[in-house]
């Protein structure tokens, strides 16, 4: 690596320029995006309708214009480009003349691969530079890592810096996809996707697709990251099968929040456990109670052990045991006063600290 040199520059002798927006709200020029989402929610069918919107000029979903019509770039690294990436984008109306594939190669056997970055990164800036494309999709994201691995470590950094950089040096949308994780099933948006945090900070704008929490056909487009501006109305769409191929149908905005479409009850982490505090306390407000007929109230309100045991540790309960009718029953109370055994057994513990 070459030697760095210096570069100080004052802010008065840098000349600003105004944001612009691919699609206001959601794809701005010149960043980079992702677009997250479990598998079968179309992700990559949302990707190549708004390829078809933008080689067009047709209207966006919420009824923007993007403008006379621009060139697209896609690097497929999933579906095949032959039997299915080309049918879809004729289904959702693109203009093929303006949709280009960049792939590396041919190699000795006239193969071609999917580009890795960053060490071809170069490749990409070229096609830019040649075609003047204005969205350049790269789905999925792992596809087009030299490691994919790196997915989970800082080095995802170094991968996606430069594209970002390139970006904004082309004044064009880099728009990538990826899965969400299979774990942190109450954790928000924010957390959901699939490797390190370092993806998503990266990005200056993050969208969600997922499934409507009441009618498990109907699809949602959500904002859940956006560093330049307020994040725009979730969108509805459904998945509508033709003879041609699957493309995406807008059905309009609806009034939910991003969360809505990936926490199980609308519940994020910590919400289970703070209102199973609730619950105990007022549950043993009045007195001791058994075990038993805690937990099974706890059970019917759709509380895990785990939960009420969270619950019963961060109020301090206090278990004990009473014989009753020829065995050991478990009681829970409140934390309020001592026992008269924990008053001894703090006596006790007096007594040795004194002779100590």
């Amino acid at each position: 690596m070459p030697e760095a040199t210096k570069s100080l520059i004052r802010f008065t002798q840098l000349v600003p320029t105004t944001l612009e927006w691919l699609w206001p709200g959601r794809l701005p020029r010149g960043k980079l995006v992702l677009l997250d989402g479990d598998p079968d929610q179309g992700k990559s069918l949302l990707t190549l309708d708004w390829a078809a919107r933008v080689t067009t000029g047709r209207p966006w979903p919420d009824g923007s214009l993007p403008g006379s019509p621009q060139p697209v770039i896609l690097l497929a690294g999933e579906d095949n480009v032959f039997d299915t990436v080309s049918h879809r984008l004729l289904a959702a109306g693109a203009d093929l003349n303006l949709v280009h594939l960049l792939r590396a190669g041919p190699n000795a056997l006239g193969h071609y691969r999917a580009l890795q970055f960053p060490e071809e990164a170069p490749l990409l800036r070229e096609a830019l530079q040649e075609t003047r494309a204005r969205l350049v999709i790269a789905d999925p994201l792992p596809a087009f890592l030299e490691n994919a691995a790196g997915m989970n470590g800082p080095q995802v950094r170094r991968a996606l810096t430069p594209l970002a950089d390139i970006a904004q040096e082309t004044r064009s949308t880099l728009l990538t996809v990826r899965h969400l994780s299979k774990h942190g099933s109450h954790q928000g948006a924010l957390y959901r996707g699939a490797g390190s945090i370092q993806v998503i900070a990266c990005a200056r704008v993050g969208l969600l697709a997922g499934r409507h929490p009441d009618d498990p056909d109907m699809r949602l487009l959500a904002c859940f990251k956006n560093n330049l501006t307020e994040p725009p109305p979730i969108l509805s769409y459904r998945v509508q099968r033709t003879a041609q191929g699957p493309s995406i149908q807008w059905q309009g905005a609806v009034n939910l929040l991003a969360d809505d479409l990936i926490l199980r009850n609308g519940e994020r982490f910590g919400a289970s456990t703070a209102r199973a505090v609730e619950f105990l306390r007022e549950a043993l407000a009045s007195g001791p109670r058994k075990h038993q007929e805690i937990s099974t109230a706890a059970h019917d309100l759709g509380f895990s052990q785990g939960t009420l045991r969270r619950a019963r540790n961060h109020l301090g309960v206090v278990a004990y045991q009473l014989w009753e009718e020829g065995r050991n029953v478990w009681y829970w109370r409140l934390r309020t006063a001592p026992t008269l055994e924990e008053e001894h057994a703090q006596f006790l513990a007096s007594i040795c600290r004194e002779e100590a």
